[in-house]
């Protein structure tokens, strides 16, 4: 007995359309976990920092290794001496943002 075997019609599918450079921009900028920041990678830290408008520095924390963990220990002495962070606003903002998210994340 012979089976017929009917080729399967195909449907053209368009490809997934790649999101747009300021969607993209927006979905790179949330770490991976933001539910635990201590858990955070490098380049979580980095894009947090980025979205603290503190992005010159993203060099300097990716040469020195700076994740979740290392971040929440941070002093100002580390932020000038090791980060080079030489204004001392922008060092006051980048502490101000790790105490607020401490405040959100590890003190709820």
């Amino acid at each position: 007995a012979e089976i017929a075997v009917t080729p399967a019609t195909s449907t053209s599918v368009a490809p997934p359309m790649a999101p747009s450079p300021a969607v993209t921009a927006v979905l790179t900028a949330v770490p991976v976990n933001p539910a635990d920041p201590t858990t955070w990678k490098v380049a979580d830290t980095c894009a947090w920092l980025e979205s603290q408008e503190l992005g010159d520095h993203v060099q300097a924390f990716k040469t020195h290794a700076v994740d979740g963990k290392l971040l929440f220990s941070l002093t100002e002495q580390d932020m000038y001496s090791v980060l080079e962070i030489q204004s001392p606003l922008r060092r006051k903002k980048l502490a101000m943002a790790i105490a607020e998210l401490r405040s959100m994340y590890l003190n709820p």
